[in-house]
């Protein structure tokens, strides 16, 4: 990331003194970049069937799902970033010693 500054001052009573300041610094920044893939090409099975509140008698090898083109076909890719300044808030305030002081 980077700071930026501006500042146009001038004198009172003197149009043409005007002062113009600019700066530019690079502020520290933590990025954090994450990505997530999932996939899955399945044949659900939907199980034994019931019957009177119990399995029915069938065989347990048998498909029960629907036979017509019953797959779960998924693809996800999800990418995220995070860019956090670092700079310490108490940074940004303005300065001021007392003359007296030093």
């Amino acid at each position: 990331m980077l700071s930026l500054l501006f500042r146009s001052s001038s004198i009172e009573r003197r149009p043409r003194w005007v002062k113009l300041s600019s700066g530019a610094r690079p502020s520290p920044t933590r990025a954090t970049l994450t990505f997530f893939h999932q996939a899955e090409d399945d044949v659900p099975d939907y199980g034994i069937p019931w019957r009177f509140n119990a399995p029915a008698p069938v065989a347990r090898n048998s498909y029960y799902g629907f036979a017509d083109a019953n797959v779960l076909k998924t693809r996800a890719d999800i990418a995220n970033k995070h860019l956090k300044d670092l700079i310490n808030p108490l940074d940004q305030l303005p300065r001021f010693t007392d003359p007296a002081e030093s």
